[in-house]
């Protein structure tokens, strides 16, 4: 089954019109391990723990300061002083 599965997989990672995968099965039959072992080997070279963690740090810093930024519009539109210059 694993052999099996993996095959067609990687069939479908190298098929020049590949569509949306959709993986559908029984419960508790190894989806989840599956896609994840398969992720980590075909698609290892794209990403790696550190490069997540950075990533997930970056997007929060972008999103703290793009709330920051939303928060001193509305104080200025508000006429209150709040935002540091």
């Amino acid at each position: 089954m694993y052999r099996i599965a993996i095959e067609k997989l990687y069939r479908w990672k190298e098929s020049k019109r590949r569509k949306l995968l959709i993986i559908e099965c029984e419960k508790q039959v190894g989806k989840t391990w599956l896609m994840k072992e398969f992720g980590s080997k075909a698609y290892a070279d794209l990403l790696d723990r550190q490069d997540y963690l950075m990533i997930t740090a970056f997007k929060q810093v972008c999103i703290d300061a793009l709330k920051q930024v939303l928060l001193c519009r509305r104080h200025a539109r508000s006429g209150t002083e709040f935002c540091s210059r």
